[in-house]
Parts: C-alpha cells; structure tokens; sequence
C-alpha cells in the first residue's frame, strides 16, 4: 500500500454510511432544486435588484452540521448532520455556473457536468481512502469503544451487537482493553430493533430519482426550460438515473 493514514488518524467505522447519507442528501438536494426551478420557470427570491441566491441557505445548513458535530456526541447526529451537510453542500454546488463564469450565468452549459464530476471524485476518493480499507487493530479497538460508549443507557440492538462483535474481531485479541469491551459488550441486554431508516430512506431516494427522470425529460420536451438550460436537462437526466440506481442497488 503506498498511502497510509497518518499515525494520529482513526477511521470511523460508519463512515461509509455517513458519506452514503451525505452524498444521497447533496444529489437529492441538487435534483430537487432543478426540478423545482425548471418546473416554476426558474423564479428568483429578493425585490429592489436585491437577489437571495439559495447558495447562502447551502451555506447556513453546512454551518448547522458542523455545529451539531461539534456541539454533541451521540451517534444519531453523526448521521443527522451527514444528511444536512449533504443538503447544504448540493443546494451550494447547483450555483456553481455564477462562479465560474465573468457574467455569473447559472445556466453555464458545463455547470452541470462540473457538479457530477465533483460528486464523482468526492465519493472515489472518500471510498478509497476511508471506506474501503480494513480497519487496523488500533483503530478497530478504538472504535469498538466508542461504539460501546454510546450504548449507555444499558441495552443494545442486535445489529449494533452484531457490528461491534466485527469491530472487536480486527483489535489485538490478547489486549486487556479487548477482554475489557467483550465483557462489557455481554452485559447490555438486546432490545428491540429499530426499524432500518435508511433502507427506507434508499427506497424514497429511488423513486425521487425516477420521478426527477420523468420530470426533467418532460420539461425538456415541453420546453418550459431556457435555451441556455434545455442543454442541461440531459445531463441532470444522467446523475438523477445514476443516484436511483445506487439508492436500489446500496
């Protein structure tokens, strides 16, 4: 392996869950607002040459992610602010056309391809680098009580037992530390689990990405989208049909 986490770094076991629930977010986000814009003929927020571009409210729900992440520790906001940090990252992304361009032209032919080229990379390089790679015994071990701490209230269900077993399974079996995490591990009684959010959440995912397909190709035909936009609604067409198959396949 010719790239390693430096020493101080440790993974976080869910991360490839958060980055799904952050990537799934910003394309929803993304998808939502062009077909929202297209379907209402792209009408603008602010009066007296004032114009409120919804980059701003991408900006304030990425501030409220971070604050939650720092502010608090459970696990459940770890995945709530992955959602809102998604939202705020793709309603900040659609405006990249006015960025990039002298004249600050939303409907910048290639905008649209520069956004699914960022989603692209952004989840390669996240995948390769955090999520793909064997957690080592530290690290394993370090997570395993982190995931124990969160369980504080003395029960545990099944599938957080179950995955805390296999974080356990990678740390040095003969440290004090791991006999220590088992043990504690077998006093928390099971109770029952949860209905799964984010199969859920998958399945909504998918139909909305259909949804926007059927949408966005009939707008497009219709014509209800600038000249300058029109060229767009293939592409849009592309990440919509790339983020339902990933929703249904995840």
């Amino acid at each position: 392996m010719l790239w390693h986490m430096p020493r101080g770094l440790i993974r976080n076991v869910e991360a490839p869950i958060l980055f799904e629930s952050f990537f799934v977010a910003a394309v929803a986000s993304f998808l939502g607002i062009r077909w929202f814009l297209g379907l209402t003929g792209y009408p603008q927020l602010g009066t007296n040459g004032l114009h409120i571009a919804h980059l701003l409210f991408g900006g304030a729900l990425m501030l409220l992610a971070m604050l939650l992440q720092i502010g608090f520790i459970d696990r459940r906001t770890g995945g709530v602010s992955a959602v809102i940090g998604g939202l705020g990252f793709g309603t900040f992304i659609d405006e990249i056309g006015k960025f990039v361009t002298a004249d600050n032209d939303y409907f910048y032919r290639p905008a649209v391809a520069l956004v699914y080229a960022t989603f692209v990379v952004a989840f390669l390089l996240t995948r390769t680098f955090i999520g793909q790679r064997r957690l080592g015994p530290r690290e394993a071990l370090s997570n395993a009580m982190r995931l124990l701490a969160a369980e504080s209230d003395g029960s545990i269900e099944p599938v957080d037992r179950a995955r805390i077993v296999r974080v356990l399974e990678r740390s040095t079996q003969d440290s004090e530390r791991t006999r220590l995490a088992r043990e504690y591990l077998a006093t928390l009684r099971s109770e029952r689990e949860r209905p799964n959010v984010i199969q859920r959440a998958r399945a909504v995912i998918a139909v909305f990405g259909v949804g926007t397909i059927a949408a966005m190709s009939a707008v497009a035909t219709t014509g209800a989208v600038p000249a300058a936009g029109t060229a767009s609604a293939a592409v849009i067409t592309q990440v919509a049909s790339t983020i339902a198959g990933a929703a249904l396949i995840g």
